[in-house]
């Protein structure tokens, strides 16, 4: 709504907005894969709805993913070197997931 002296607009639909939340990832299956890369990662948690980006952390972003709800994701891991333990982040319009343990993916 907008206030001016002596008047008040209606309220009216188009005035709200509504915040994207950030996404969250809560665990991924499976926890590991081949250097090569190709496996593909369900990333299960909240917030996935609009996801524009899904990072391996230094191994780089998925070769591919899929939106499969709001509270899953599943990304295929790009090429990694061997014993790499990254951290698999999701960002949509509402920000990126924070890194915490149950996101940790380590290349075999």
């Amino acid at each position: 709504t907008a206030t001016t002296p002596g008047r008040t607009s209606a309220k009216v639909a188009a005035d709200i907005y509504k915040y994207a939340p950030v996404p969250a990832v809560a665990s991924i299956s499976p926890t590991s894969g081949p250097t090569a890369g190709g496996t593909t990662v369900t990333l299960s948690g909240s917030g996935f709805t609009g996801a524009t980006k899904v990072t391996f952390g230094s191994a780089g972003q998925a070769i591919s993913y899929t939106v499969l709800s709001d509270t899953q994701i599943a990304a295929v891991a790009p090429a990694g070197t061997s014993r790499l333990s990254v951290h698999i982040t999701v960002t949509t319009p509402g920000g990126t997931s924070t890194k915490v343990a149950p996101d940790i993916y380590q290349y075999n």
